[in-house]
Formats: structure tokens, C-alpha cells, sequence
């Protein structure tokens, strides 16, 4: 949920990954500002200044495995997810809410901060796309 930087040896493998057709799936633990900047630090260091793009929501992900037309946020709104796109294809998905289902959990400590209500759907279909696009 904070403030991070990768050490130089995994910045230069994680973005080996990413470029030899890896994805990454990643969402701010509890909505954190922090640790949003620094992921978008991470990958525009790696990618350049306007890597992050809107991923539009006519793209496959939606509809991999759920038709999801509509996402709602706990807190009112929508999510607006973001991604990395690698000779045409998505490799990172990054939403700045958070992307858990703390509504299910016992104990957890997390306040799952402004939680995209159908993580779960976004999730499963993410990972179809990452297995089979």
C-alpha cells in the first residue's frame, strides 16, 4: 500500500517479461496514491512518459470469459483501468481502485479503499486474456 521502487535488476526483467509476452495485472492495494505513483513511475521508466493508456471498452478483456458493458465503483462511479499496450497487445492492466474482494474475506485488515464492485468478473476475465490473446 506504499511508496515502492524496483531495484534496477528487476525493472530490466520485469520489462524483459512484459516485452516477450508476459502481463501483468496490477491494483493499488486499498486505492493507495502512493503506491499508484510509483508503479506509474516504474512503467513510464521502463516504457516512456505516455505508456499508460485508457483501455477502451470495446477491448477484449471485457468480454473474455463475462460481458462486462457496465463496471461499478463501492463509492460511486466507474473504474477507469489503464494498460500498456506492447506491439498492439495489452501486457499491463492497472487499476487505481482497488481490484480485491474484501467483501468475502474474514479478518482482513484491508479497507479495500474504492473496490471496482465486479472485481471478481474483471479478474477472471483478465486472466482468460492473458492466456489465450
Amino acid at each position: 500500500k506504499e511508496a515502492f521502487a524496483l531495484p534496477d535488476q528487476e525493472r530490466q526483467l520485469l520489462r524483459n517479461f512484459l516485452q516477450c509476452g508476459g502481463f501483468l495485472l496490477a491494483s493499488a492495494g486499498c486505492s493507495s496514491e502512493q503506491w499508484s505513483a510509483s508503479l506509474r513511475q516504474e512503467l513510464t521508466g521502463l516504457f516512456g512518459d505516455d505508456c499508460l493508456q485508457p483501455i477502451p471498452t470495446d477491448h477484449a478483456m471485457y468480454r473474455t470469459l463475462f460481458q462486462l458493458d457496465e463496471l461499478h465503483l463501492k463509492t460511486g462511479g466507474s473504474p477507469a483501468f489503464e494498460g500498456v499496450f506492447i506491439d498492439g497487445r495489452l501486457a499491463v492492466l492497472f487499476s487505481k481502485e482497488g481490484l480485491n474482494d474484501t467483501a468475502h474475506t474474514q479478518g482482513c485488515c484491508c479497507c479495500g479503499g474504492n473496490e471496482v464492485k465486479e472485481a471478481e468478473q474483471v479478474v477472471a476475465n483478465v486472466l482468460v486474456y492473458a492466456l489465450v490473446e
